[in-house]
């Protein structure tokens, strides 16, 4: 298991690395808490945090209220911040209602995308294909690397439909299973294993064969049950006494 308190050090390749302070501590508890080096159940304390990101005490409180709204990190009267427990049902939950709502709007997409659209899908795959397929010697940076890519292409597939609310709330759905697939690093087997189906959804999408499309979909999202989930029910993670 991981050491509980162990905090990544501030670096300039942050994911979407950001200017004002409160977004710079966003972008690194996101970081830590999605990858699983801030541990579920974790108190998140304001001294222990400003005095490693070195960052004050209110942007950093502004910063973990920003991520509270999304869900990556709860709070309560009197105890503070602290970031969320995991549990087998909640896994279960949010496969299933991202199922029912990337397939709805995935559908939706490939009626109504463009040429925009598909330029966009084709990109992502590409800056996928290199994430899978040239490996870097630091496996957390190639697992970075690996997430950021892996939800660009999601989001391009989708980027084709007309909705407002529904990559928004995805989004969302996205993060929360994004923190559990984090939370089996360093086992990059699910990475490995979603290759194929990359392939496949980005053929049947721009072939516009939406039915093709949104079954893989349900299984690619799927897969994240045997890959998270043992044979016993329990969850198989490395830093959850599972």
């Amino acid at each position: 298991m991981r050491e509980p308190n162990a905090f990544t050090a501030p670096a300039a390749s942050r994911r979407n690395a950001p200017g004002s302070l409160i977004d710079s501590a966003e972008a690194y508890l996101r970081e830590d808490i999605l990858t699983g080096r801030l541990q579920p159940g974790q108190r998140l304390k304001i001294k222990e945090l400003s005095e490693h990101l070195g960052i004050g005490p209110t942007p950093l409180r502004e910063a973990l209220s920003k991520l509270a709204s999304n869900g990556l990190v709860h709070s309560e009267s009197h105890k503070g911040f602290f970031v969320p427990p995991v549990s087998v049902a909640e896994l279960e939950d949010l496969i299933e209602q991202r199922i029912a709502l990337e397939r709805s709007i995935l559908a939706a997409s490939i009626a109504e995308g463009d040429l925009e659209w598909e330029a966009r899908v084709e990109y992502a795959f590409d800056a996928l294909t290199q994430a899978e397929t040239h490996k870097m010697p630091d496996p957390r940076r190639q697992w970075l690397l690996w997430e950021n890519c892996n939800s660009d292409f999601h989001k391009a597939l989708i980027s084709g439909a007309r909705s407002k609310w529904g990559p928004i709330l995805l989004d969302v759905l996205y993060d929360q299973t994004e923190r559990y697939r984090g939370l089996k690093y360093p086992n990059l087997s699910y990475a490995e294993q979603a290759r194929e189906d990359h392939i496949k959804l980005k053929d049947a999408a721009l072939s516009r064969d939406i039915e093709t499309a949104v079954a893989l979909i349900e299984i690619h999202i799927g897969r994240m049950r045997e890959a998270l989930i043992d044979e016993n029910g329990k969850l198989k993670m490395a830093a959850v006494d599972a």
